[in-house]
């Protein structure tokens, strides 16, 4: 009996998975939102992406992301990092950070059919070195009054 119940409820958290991650909605990835990025008085939750892997896959597998859920590219070194919106699906705000510190923004940047011509492809890259980079939906910079210079705060990074 014992066993019947459990493979029912694998089932069921297995059917659950499912669901979510065939809607397209961004709401396990990487086992789900794993950090808090603080920009003002707004926080968004985050998924952290730590390894090659996870940041070449970064958000182009979801048709979109709720509202104040985003995610976090972690670097080791401090670099102009670059990212491009080839294979995306919505577009997004890119907030580039150093430290603690907002130090370029990248507005409203539109998704590129995989299938256009990759030197065609815009390349959003920070003016100065950084170790950080959050993608959140497009608008939500405006929406929110966020520039560089503000203070970010990482929560359980």
């Amino acid at each position: 009996m014992k066993k019947i119940i459990l493979a029912y409820a694998v089932l069921i958290i297995a059917l659950v998975i499912l669901a979510f991650t065939r809607s397209g909605k961004l709401s396990l990835p990487f086992g789900g939102p794993s950090a808090q990025v603080l920009v003002g008085n707004h926080a968004f939750d985050v998924y952290v992406a730590k390894n090659d892997k996870e940041r070449m896959a970064g958000l182009t597998k979801y048709d979109k992301l709720d509202k104040d859920k985003g995610m976090l590219f972690v670097f080791d070194k401090k670099d102009n990092y670059s990212f491009w919106m080839r294979n995306m699906k919505f577009p997004i705000d890119i907030v580039f950070i150093d430290e603690n510190k907002i130090i370029d923004i990248a507005e409203g940047a539109e998704p590129v059919k995989g299938d256009e011509n990759p030197s065609g492809v815009p390349i959003y890259r920070s003016k100065e070195k950084g170790n950080y980079v959050l993608e959140v939906n497009s608008g939500l910079v405006k929406e929110y009054s966020i520039k560089v210079g503000d203070k970010v705060t990482f929560k359980n990074l």
